[in-house]
């Protein structure tokens, strides 16, 4: 078998690997928060999608809601909504395996293409009803047309790269990230690869068709998200982690504070691409280059296995594919290059493993049956926030009233709830407790607590304390 042949069956058992992996066990997790609200979002109608009127709790771009629109009326289980996200992210084993060789050489690729089809945190986001998947390989998309352009001086492929980068623009605001960085690299790159000067004028035309054909999602990310704050949920993990500190900080102060950062590290990017493409040539992989190749894979992982609290790493999966390529590349040059890509695989393994088959964000299906197997008839189900009754409902089939609870809803509500009702089940997040649960703790008998993945559940009687 010639060397070709065997690389097309590794790069295909990537593929079957990659396939086996995600779509193996898409029914197994519970929907959660986002994805229930991936559904409610889809329910409504295609113009209300696109003229962006269902999007305002949820602020993404409406490409993604638009699909998942037609898509359900195929059916509304587990397997059926997270499909779409899964075969995005097959489809991104091939397409890392193409843009690598478009740069690189044939090991660097085929193991890129490996170290994707296996890698967790890709797998975990390739079953979730979101965008995230998605957008991942329409950036990858965009940045092979990218890399035919420069790499393999093909001119019309910028039309390709107008075509992917738009969708990807009207798919998830992480999509600029992939663009951004593209153009930072646009200049070094013609420097590294000697692109003709009569090939570039299609990148100065395609850039600003590019910029024209998503203005609207590109003014919408500029004015929510970069201007006005962006959403309180961005932030409100992080306030509450420094709060725990006793460190109170506005949003809008935490806001400034994030864009001065990333202005910042913008800023120091764009100066070590010029000076790093002016040295590329000195550059040797050695054991320093190699080290820092293994701590970037092995802060992945540890991403990966991070169940909550990173809120970026599903924003920067668009750029993870770009990240294992240079890995790829390091290894490539190096002597002992199969040993320590053996070595990477063995300690992936076991945190897929985990990702598969154990892990999960919230159990919803676990907590709703938990209740309806625990209720009592005059029992009655308080949220807090009070959207969690949505999520709740999706697996829910019992006749228990349920009820939202906020802040306003204290005391007054609760007293009229305890009035009526024998008993309380309070839902909520593993967050330091609000209002509704002081009150109870304070008013009724707390009976017990009950901990699913990503979901706590008190159980109060609704008389006075001893």
């Amino acid at each position: 078998m010639s060397k070709r042949n065997i690389q097309a069956w590794l790069l295909l058992l990537a593929v079957l690997v990659a396939l086996l992996l995600r779509v193996g066990t898409l029914g197994r997790k519970s929907l959660w928060g986002d994805e229930v609200a991936t559904l409610r979002i889809a329910s409504q109608s295609a113009e209300d999608i696109i003229m962006n009127r269902t999007t305002r709790s949820d602020p993404h771009p409406p490409l993604y809601y638009l699909l998942m629109h037609y898509w359900t009326e195929l059916g509304q289980s587990e397997l059926v909504v997270r499909l779409p996200s899964a075969l995005a992210g097959i489809a991104a084993i091939p397409l890392l395996y193409w843009l690598v060789r478009a740069c690189s050489d044939q090991w660097s690729a085929t193991t890129s293409a490996w170290l994707l089809a296996i890698m967790p945190l890709h797998i975990w986001y390739s079953q979730e009803a979101r965008m995230y998947a998605l957008v991942c390989t329409l950036g990858m998309a965009s940045t092979l047309f990218y890399a035919l352009t420069i790499c393999r001086q093909k001119p019309l492929a910028w039309l390709g790269w107008i075509a992917a980068t738009v969708t990807g623009l009207y798919t998830d605001y992480s999509m600029v990230l992939v663009v951004v960085a593209q153009i930072i690299l646009l200049v070094p790159s013609w420097r590294i690869y000697g692109t003709r000067p009569a090939a570039r004028w299609p990148a100065l035309i395609a850039l600003p068709v590019a910029l024209l054909l998503s203005t609207p999602t590109v003014y919408t990310f500029v004015r929510d998200l970069v201007l006005a704050g962006g959403k309180a949920g961005y932030y409100l993990l992080i306030q509450s982690r420094l709060s725990g500190w006793g460190i109170d900080i506005p949003q809008a102060q935490l806001h400034t504070a994030t864009m001065t950062l990333a202005a910042i590290t913008m800023g120091v990017i764009i100066i070590a691409v010029y000076v790093l493409s002016s040295h590329l040539n000195k550059i040797r992989v050695g054991t320093p280059l190699m080290l820092a190749a293994t701590a970037i894979y092995l802060a992945i992982l540890i991403a990966s296995a991070v169940p909550r609290g990173l809120l970026l790493k599903r924003q920067l999966l668009a750029i993870l594919p770009y990240g294992l390529g240079g890995i790829a590349a390091v290894l490539a040059a190096l002597p002992y290059r199969n040993r320590l890509l053996a070595a990477l695989v063995l300690v992936t393994l076991p945190v897929t493993g985990h990702i598969v088959a154990v892990r999960e964000q919230e159990a919803w299906r676990d907590v709703a049956q938990f209740v309806e197997n625990n209720k009592d008839p005059q029992d009655i189900i308080l949220f807090d926030p009070t959207w969690r009754r949505h999520d709740f409902e999706y697996y829910y089939p019992g006749d228990v009233p349920r009820q939202g609870v906020q802040e306003k809803d204290v005391p007054e509500t609760l007293i009229s709830i305890a009035a009526s009702h024998q008993r309380v089940w309070l839902v909520q997040y593993f967050d330091p407790p609000g209002e509704a649960q002081r009150w109870l703790d304070e008013n009724c008998t707390f009976l017990d607590e009950y901990a699913f993945p990503g979901v706590r559940i008190r159980l109060y009687d609704t008389r006075p304390p001893d």
